[in-house]
């Protein structure tokens, strides 16, 4: 495993480095430039403000110059907000996007995970069905769909919750602190009865259970103190929860008819005990396998989202970006989710080696 892992952190370099070349180029060859709307302006100024960011230079120039920043930790300037660079947007934008996408992953794990094991366990029943059916319905309907649908019946017809804005509650941070130093505590002394154990692994799937059970509820506390955060991450997490849900109930329905699992009922073990202490660990590693690229798909996805709720967040610049051919800042974001995904998919692919030890990376 510290053989792969390593591996893997030494390819990540190259791949960012692929990932900056393509976003590059092809924003470049894109018709347009970052001063084309500025009709009034001369083509003496027009040069001057060319050569001023040094998009006069030849093209491999201008690709060396911004990778030899990128090294140095600066992502450039920006044209549109010509009084900050991009790391100073990115520094601000960065806390309502992270806030708004770990609030709905959190909604979509704990709902999709639920629904997809009850789904199982009650295979053809009327809940299975019905949770199937509207699985299928959010992994339809895109969320530029949704997000106006629910805004005209919660917020406009029923005036249920805010229409949009970003306003969080700190007072609210002191429980993800405590929630954070209990789950620490507990993972440390779980650990000490060894990995490798039998103990452990039983313990390690109501270790996380429990630590999905506190999020959840620090993200639904969370919701209830800052209501114009309910509709963009139900808005979010929806096509994912759909998506986990799927993947759950087809992941318990491979388990649910092993060996192993029929033996545990004919221990007299209830149904919960066989299901959380036994079918559940294997039940949900299509989920993981899935958790990297969605959770860095939520980040992306959020671009939309934050455009349509008018959330400050990165999401919002990149799309403002996109439109005014802003190309630093267009980069600057496509590097950060580029490293959030390759990271992300790192730490799945180590998740899933330890969940089934069938699994060998050496």
């Amino acid at each position: 495993m510290g053989r792969y892992v390593l591996r893997r952190i030494l390819w990540m370099p190259l791949v960012l480095f692929v990932l900056v070349a393509a976003s590059f180029f092809l924003i470049r060859l894109a018709p347009g430039g970052p001063f084309s709307a500025e009709r009034s302006v001369s083509p003496e100024i027009l040069a001057n403000m060319n050569a001023k960011y040094h998009l006069d230079a030849p093209w491999w120039e201008q690709f060396a110059r911004y990778v030899g920043g990128v090294l140095q930790g600066d992502l450039g300037p920006s044209f549109k907000f010509k009084d900050r660079t991009v790391n100073q947007i990115l520094a601000n934008g960065i806390g309502p996007t992270v806030m708004l996408g770990a609030i709905a992953t959190v909604l979509a794990l704990a709902i999709g995970l639920v629904a997809g094991t009850i789904g199982a366990v009650k295979q053809n029943s009327v809940f299975d069905y019905g949770s199937m059916s509207v699985a299928t319905f959010g992994m339809s309907v895109p969320n530029y769909v949704t997000g106006p649908i629910l805004v005209l019946v919660f917020a406009l017809t029923w005036k249920a919750v805010p229409v949009s804005g970003f306003d969080v509650s700190f007072a609210l941070w002191p429980m993800f602190v405590v929630a954070g130093m209990y789950v620490l505590w507990r993972g440390a002394e779980w650990a000490k009865s060894g990995l490798g154990s039998v103990t452990f692994a039983r313990e390690s799937a109501c270790f996380w259970l429990l630590v999905l059970l506190l999020a959840s509820c620090a993200a639904v506390t969370t919701l209830v103190g800052s209501p114009k955060l309910i509709l963009p991450s139900v808005t979010l997490a929806l096509p994912f929860a759909s998506r986990i849900a799927r993947l759950m109930r087809a992941g318990m329905l491979e388990v649910i008819g092993q060996d192993y699992v029929r033996t545990a009922r004919a221990k007299g073990l209830s149904e919960t005990t066989v299901v959380v202490r036994h079918a559940l660990k294997g039940g949900i590693l299509p989920v993981v396998s899935y958790l990297g690229p969605a959770i860095a798909g939520v980040l992306t996805g959020s671009l939309v989202v934050e455009k349509i709720f008018n959330i400050p967040g990165i999401g919002r610049e990149f799309v403002e970006a996109a439109l005014s051919r802003d190309y630093f800042l267009v980069l600057g974001i496509v590097v950060l989710d580029g490293a959030l995904l390759v990271s992300f998919n790192l730490v799945v692919d180590v998740v899933y080696g330890f969940l089934d030890p069938r699994i060998r990376y050496d």
